[in-house]
């Protein structure tokens, strides 16, 4: 019966180490450095947009926050997640756009292309884990991250802070 034990702990042991190593980063903002947002700007509603403390920050200033990610350029597949680790003392909904174009209405962004998600505005730190399931798209060219909505009483007096931002691989199905 230890013999078996032993055999299930070993398998179940490289399924897991199997699964880890199918996971990569594909992009990845993480705001190390003061004063550089590499690249993350082009603030909607946002003031005060900086990198300080290991993080871009900002305060929320009206209905509709969001900054833009740099260009860059990644295969779009199904098995692709966002994470983003964010802290904010405004509670809401948030979203992120995705485009494979720069040529729209909306320098490349439409209505459409986005994944909500629920955003907890304690004002500690929270990993989400956003599923776009944008692999129709091919590929992925830039990113906007909306920022919570605050109250119309609450607007300039909400900040945030975004300690980092991936694209991450999952490796395709379970096998």
């Amino acid at each position: 019966m230890r013999s078996v034990l032993c055999l299930v702990a070993v398998v179940l042991s490289c399924a897991c180490l199997h699964g880890q190593e199918r996971k990569r980063t594909l992009i990845e903002w993480q705001f190390d450095e003061p004063g550089d947002l590499e690249g993350w700007g082009s603030p909607n509603h946002v003031a005060e947009l900086r990198a300080e403390d290991d993080a871009m920050q900002g305060r929320i200033m009206d209905w509709d926050p969001f900054v833009r990610s740099p260009q860059f350029e990644v295969p779009a597949t199904p098995w692709q997640v966002i994470e983003v680790r964010l802290r904010t003392d405004c509670d809401g909904d948030a979203e992120f756009f995705w485009t494979n174009t720069t040529e729209s209405k909306y320098d490349g962004f439409s209505p459409g292309k986005e994944t909500h998600f629920p955003v907890i505005g304690d004002n500690d730190w929270h990993v989400y884990q956003v599923y776009p399931y944008w692999h129709k798209e091919k590929k992925i060219v830039l990113l906007r991250l909306d920022l919570p909505r605050p109250e119309p009483a609450d607007r300039g007096k909400k900040t945030f802070a975004v300690d980092y931002i991936r694209i991450v691989d999952l490796g395709g199905p379970p096998t």
